[in-house]
């Protein structure tokens, strides 16, 4: 087990599975029966960054409340969001330089 893994905080796995009810995805991904604990933990924690990720505004940084076309950006999903992506980043899911301008283009607007 890396050590990525022991630091997992049962925030992030609480915060996993609210985005995925969130959203109306399944409560588990397909074929879930078949993970292990730290793939499906894999899993969420990787959709749960997709979710921040793509409904993040791209011009100022700020992440939808929901993922509905006509939901407003929102302070702490944005909030939650920057700790998405330094997760992501972590992970290899975005890079850093791409991290870092999602982040600062928040912060510029607020």
């Amino acid at each position: 087990m890396t050590a990525n893994r022991r630091a997992l905080t049962a925030g992030t796995k609480i915060l996993a599975w609210l985005v995925l009810l969130a959203v109306g995805s399944p409560a588990c991904p397909a074929g879930a029966d078949s993970l292990s604990t730290e793939e499906l933990l894999d899993e969420l924690q990787h959709r749960a960054f997709l979710y921040f990720w793509n409904e993040a505004n791209p011009a100022n940084g700020l992440v939808k409340d929901r993922s509905t076309t006509w939901a407003p950006g929102k302070m702490a999903a944005t909030g939650f969001g920057m700790s998405a992506i330094c997760i992501g980043i972590d992970h290899g899911w975005v890079t850093r330089e791409a991290g870092r301008d999602r982040i600062l283009t928040a912060l510029q607007t607020l």
